[in-house]
């Protein structure tokens, strides 16, 4: 529940985040495209100002040239003394088109534009270079937030790996327990098929670890005690239980030479013929009964 509440809180702070993030990205964009477009605008006016006024003049200058050449036909042709320059005066005032150019011309001349000065331009300079630097920085949150957004989903993958992985851990787990089963019967079945043909040893075929893990032994053991730690007296009877149950198993029997037999008071019984080796003060040869 922790863990889904923690998800549920990172995933609120994460649209907060990225809401006034695009908010605040989005203002800084409007706020530079303005800038732009009025600058693009003013450049626009300029452009086409300039341009409308060079071909006026030009349309002006090709007036006063005919103007010229009008005057100069006037004088050259008439006899008649008049006032040239008056004449002119009066028919260009006359025509509608010249009037209307020379309004054109005059508005144009009035017009004032407010050129960037070298102040402005640093400033609007500076601007750019701050929202320009506004823009890296919020790219650079949308980077970690994508990062953060690609981990998470590694996250999700890795955990819905790890509840398969254990599925499977879980059906070895399992299939474990079930051979482990089977050879702990195994191992009882084998001790109790091996030591049921003896009397007194009984054999000590696997040693279970701390683990759980089964090593293979094989050590005798008499009334739960390991052979080597036996008495003599005990170790002799041990060697003749084993005697006879190779013996009953080949279906062989031969001799049996035991040595130290003053240290036992009794000897299990055997088929196989016993001969005893044993200690006699009063004897200073061998002697044979």
């Amino acid at each position: 529940q922790e863990l889904q509440n923690s998800d549920t809180l990172q995933s609120e702070l994460e649209y907060k985040f990225n809401t006034r993030k695009q908010a605040e990205l989005k203002a800084i964009q409007e706020k530079g495209g303005g800038y732009k477009t009025q600058q693009e605008s003013k450049e626009e006016v300029l452009k086409s100002t300039i341009s409308q006024l060079a071909e006026l003049q030009k349309t002006n200058d090709a007036l006063e040239l005919k103007i010229e050449e009008l005057h100069t036909k006037i004088k050259a042709s008439s006899s008649t003394v008049f006032d040239a320059d008056k004449f002119v005066t009066e028919s260009l005032l006359s025509n509608v088109e010249y009037n209307s150019i020379k309004n054109d011309i005059a508005e144009l001349q009035s017009l004032k534009f407010e050129t960037p000065t070298e102040e402005n331009s640093v400033e609007l300079k500076a601007e750019k270079q701050e929202i320009q630097d506004q823009i890296v920085k919020l790219n650079g949150y949308l980077q970690d937030n994508k990062r953060i957004g690609e981990t998470n989903e590694r996250i999700d993958e890795l955990k819905n790996q790890e509840g398969s992985q254990n599925q499977v851990i879980a059906q070895f787990e399992r299939k474990l327990f079930l051979i482990e089963k089977f050879n702990k019967k195994k191992i009882d079945m084998l001790d109790e098929s091996v030591n049921k043909m003896f009397s007194l040893v009984k054999f000590k075929l696997f040693d279970i670890q701390i683990n759980g893990g089964i090593k293979d032994t094989c050590e005798a053991m008499v009334n739960g005690v390991p052979f080597s730690n036996v008495n003599t007296a005990m170790r002799i009877n041990a060697g003749i239980d084993i005697i006879n149950t190779l013996c009953q198993y080949y279906k062989v029997n031969a001799p049996i030479f035991t040595d130290n037999k003053e240290s036992v008071t009794n000897i299990i019984a055997t088929e196989s013929q016993l001969i005893c080796l044993e200690v006699s003060p009063k004897d200073k040869v061998l002697r044979i009964n």
